[in-house]
């Protein structure tokens, strides 16, 4: 298997490889398998020169900022995530949006189907 295709795997699991000097540390943890271990310390040399050719971690040589995925949720594992005022990204399961928001979107929903139907007095009529 070559590096590519090892680096392609640890991004399909959402595992975010670095090179720290002649280390490489990687997370989550708790998603590399023993297998997949022994796959990085094979591929560890190819690995680390890969990693350190991107002279500014998260910037493409067009100066885009590439922005790494969000961890998944510690107690249930998904990936269903909202993101707070405070930028905070929050579990949609474990943590769903207060419930202030809820209101928040279903007053605009009844905004809009009173202003798509014709208005009526107080006896109902149009």
């Amino acid at each position: 298997m070559s590096t590519a295709e090892l680096m392609t795997d640890l991004a399909r699991l959402g595992i975010r490889i670095e090179a720290h000097g002649d280390r490489l540390r990687y997370s989550p943890r708790s998603g590399v398998t023993p297998d997949l271990a022994d796959r990085m310390k094979a591929h560890k040399g190819e690995l680390l020169a890969i990693l350190r050719r991107d002279p500014e971690p998260g910037k493409t040589d067009e100066g885009i900022e590439v922005i790494a995925p969000p961890d998944p949720c510690p107690k249930c594992g998904t990936l269903e995530l909202w993101q707070s005022l405070a930028s905070n990204w929050r579990c949609l399961r474990c943590d769903p949006p207060t419930k202030a928001r809820r209101l928040r979107e279903r007053a605009a929903r009844l905004k809009t189907d009173r202003t798509d139907s014709p208005r009526m007095n107080a006896r109902g009529d149009p």
